[in-house]
C-alpha cells in the first residue's frame, strides 16, 4: 500500500499510478474499513486523467458490485463496453449482475413417499 501511495505522491499525473493504488485499496475490502471509498477515489483520479479507460470504469463497477449496488455496477460495465465492446471483464460483470439479480429457483415440493 505504501508503494502505491508513494507513486501517486511522486507522480500524481500518472493514471496508471492511480489505477494501481485503486487496485491495492480494492484488495483490502473487508480488511480495512474505508477501503471501498479509497478505491473509488483512486479510480476517480485515474479517470480524471484518462476518462475513457475501460479498465478503470470496470474496476469501479466491481467495487459497486461487491457492495451489491448492481445499478451503478451495471452502468459502469455498460460504459466500459461502449468504449471497448469486446472487453471481457466488463462482459463478465454484466453476467455476474444477471446471476446475482436473478431470484432463486423455487424448490419443488417434496412428495410424500410414506404409505400408511
Amino acid at each position: 500500500m505504501n508503494a502505491s501511495t508513494i507513486a501517486t505522491d511522486r507522480n500524481p499525473q500518472s493514471a496508471d499510478n492511480w489505477l494501481v493504488r485503486g487496485y491495492v485499496y480494492q484488495s483490502l475490502v473487508g480488511l480495512a474499513t474505508d477501503a471501498n471509498d479509497w478505491a473509488m477515489k483512486a479510480y476517480d483520479e485515474a479517470l480524471k486523467l484518462n476518462p475513457n479507460d475501460p479498465y478503470a470504469i470496470t474496476q469501479k463497477g466491481i467495487v459497486y458490485f461487491v457492495n451489491k449496488d448492481y445499478q451503478n455496477a451495471k452502468s459502469n460495465f455498460e460504459k466500459a463496453l461502449e468504449l471497448k465492446p469486446d472487453y471481457k471483464n466488463a462482459q463478465d460483470g454484466i453476467k455476474a449482475i444477471e446471476t446475482a439479480s436473478k431470484p432463486p429457483e423455487p424448490t419443488p415440493p417434496e412428495s410424500s413417499t410414506d404409505k400408511k
